[in-house]
């Protein structure tokens, strides 16, 4: 059944399919909403299969919940969910795991989507990203055709056989009659099955919707299904392989809202302790910085008004001041937006931010980070390249501004559902620029014998690292310790980040005073000889009654 292949031999395949990944959550304390549970099914179908005279179909039965099929290791096939005492089909939550299920209120964990983990684990062809979903047309994240074998996946409630995406004959992709929620002239008919060219009739689990069989197509069905004893505690939770980070439940019916960073966790004593107590730090942070370090502070350290001066990549009190200003922001607002998301609304747990305003709170303390490494470089010795060439340091600030904008742009595109498969550049931008500039301030700041700096500037690398490796691992659900040990550890993480940067700025701001003299930067430049005017010879000095004194004194030739 190819669970061996995936390395998961916990639940077993017939319990749950964990051998394709990630069937519930490594359950600590109380079972999750939608943890799985292991289910043991037994389940007939015709050996014999037939289809219907005339092209015709029948839905699924009410009794079925949805259910048209089981996959060969185990995990049953559903459509939209059905309630079965009335019939009428619920709406398809978009949230899935890497491997392309989930659980649900019951507690079963069920595929809508293909199946990536078991195909790929049976030979077959699936994406490069397990999240090919959140595009806005899925189908594109699938090659057109393929070189390998399609395999079977399971068997269909009337006993016909269930293909991935691809025709086994043909190797080329398949379709449903409704591409990307829209009408459109699929490859199949409405029951996502078609006769390949060998006769056989077949249905196919595609990358549009409705993704699986909604309807039957052949005359006898399935003649009983049965459930062994159920026990949905957390010793019989299935173990979370794969959750993938940038999925949630939604109630929309074929959208996907939103795609957080973070997964929407419930209001228990855990979750609400630690976000307090971070959230709370960070709000002793923003006041230390306003009040020992604000831009009043910082305009009287280097001289002249709060606007004045600022000159890019300058040597002088102007372009030490500006730097200071904008490092001043960088450490204020971050510490500022990540104690109102952690105090107020963490991880939406209370729905009290609109999804745009909870993802903007979120994300910006990153590009927010690297502003301040940018300016902890310029600050940290007269000897850096952003001191000598002002458009290297003009160049670099906007590279943070695009970072900004992009930022903000996926922090808006994962709050409306319409996050591209190609968001992992937001990603990407964030860490290479990152690691560039973070890398610089450890060296300028060794350079300069500021141990501090480099050390509060490491403490941002291994953020921006972190922040990588956690968007491409599993760490499990909401309901798994891992994932609570994960997202605990990262806001204090943050924390730490923010009062490095936050030490920077006091200690520059203290140098930029002591170095002064009265407003002027020490590395101002000014020349070391001084001298006074002279006055031409052949001008007479005061007289004596102007002196004040009794002889006559001659004007000064030099000092």
């Amino acid at each position: 059944c190819g669970c061996k292949a995936c390395g998961c031999k916990a639940c077993g395949c017939k319990a749950c399919g964990c051998g394709c990944a990630g069937c519930g959550g490594t359950a600590v304390g109380t079972l999750g909403t939608f943890t799985p549970t292991k289910r043991d099914y037994s389940i007939r179908v015709p050996s014999n299969a037939q289809l219907m005279s005339g092209g015709a179909s029948t839905p699924t039965l009410k009794e079925w919940e949805g259910m048209m099929g089981m996959a060969v290791n185990g995990v049953t096939f559903v459509g939209h969910h059905v309630n079965k005492d009335s019939g009428n089909k619920g709406k398809m939550t978009m949230a899935f795991d890497n491997c392309g299920g989930h659980g649900g209120a019951d507690h079963k964990y069920h595929y809508h989507i293909p199946p990536v983990c078991l195909i790929m684990s049976l030979g077959g062809e699936v994406p490069e990203r397990s999240d090919w979903w959140l595009a806005k047309n899925p189908e594109s994240q699938w090659p057109k055709k393929t070189t390998k074998e399609s395999p079977l996946i399971g068997w269909a409630m009337d006993g016909f056989p269930i293909f991935g995406p691809y025709d086994p004959i043909t190797k080329e992709l398949q379709t449903s009659g409704s591409a990307n929620c829209t009408t459109t002239t699929g490859s199949l008919d409405a029951c996502n099955g078609k006769n390949m060219s060998n006769g056989q009739y077949a249905y196919f689990i595609t990358p549009t919707y409705p993704f699986v069989p909604d309807c039957l197509r052949g005359s006898l069905t399935g003649s009983s299904v049965s459930e062994g004893t159920v026990t949905d505690t957390v010793e019989n939770a299935c173990p979370m392989k794969g959750y993938s980070p940038m999925s949630v439940e939604t109630a929309k019916d074929c959208e996907i809202l939103p795609q957080s960073l973070y997964l929407h966790v419930p209001e228990e004593a855990k979750w609400v302790a630690t976000t307090a107590v971070s959230g709370g730090l960070h709000v002793v942070v923003t006041g230390v910085v306003a009040l020992l370090a604000n831009p009043i502070k910082i305009a009287a350290a280097c001289g002249g008004g709060m606007v004045s001066g600022g000159r890019f990549g300058s040597d002088d009190s102007g372009g030490v001041k500006g730097s200071l200003m904008r490092l001043f922001f960088a450490v204020f607002l971050a510490s500022l937006t990540r104690s109102i998301f952690l105090l107020i609304d963490p991880y939406h747990m209370r729905n009290l931010f609109p999804n745009l305003l909870a993802e903007l709170l979120y994300g910006l303390l990153y590009p927010l980070v690297n502003l301040a490494s940018l300016e902890s470089v310029y600050l940290a010795s007269p000897d850096n390249p952003l001191r000598s060439s002002p458009a290297l340091y003009v160049g670099a600030l906007v590279v943070v501004a695009c970072q900004f904008i992009f930022q903000a742009v996926f922090d808006g595109l994962r709050a409306y559902g319409k996050q591209p498969a190609w968001h992992w550049v937001c990603q990407v931008f964030y860490s290479a620029w990152g690691i560039i500039v973070i890398g610089a301030a450890i060296l300028y700041a060794l350079k300069a014998g500021k141990v501090s700096w480099a050390i509060a500037s490491v403490f941002s690398f291994i953020l921006v690292i972190h922040s990588v490796v956690l968007l491409s691992v599993s760490i499990g659900g909401t309901a798994s310790s891992s994932y609570f040990g994960m997202m605990t550890w990262l806001r204090f993480l943050e924390l730490a980040v923010v009062v490095g940067y936050a030490w920077i700025l006091m200690d520059a701001t203290k140098e930029a005073s002591e170095g002064s003299g009265g407003g002027v930067h020490e590395d101002a430049g000014f020349a070391d000889d001084i001298k006074m005017p002279q006055l031409p010879p052949h001008i007479p000095g005061p007289s004596a009654s102007e002196w004040g004194g009794g002889h006559d004194v001659k004007a000064p030739q030099e000092i």
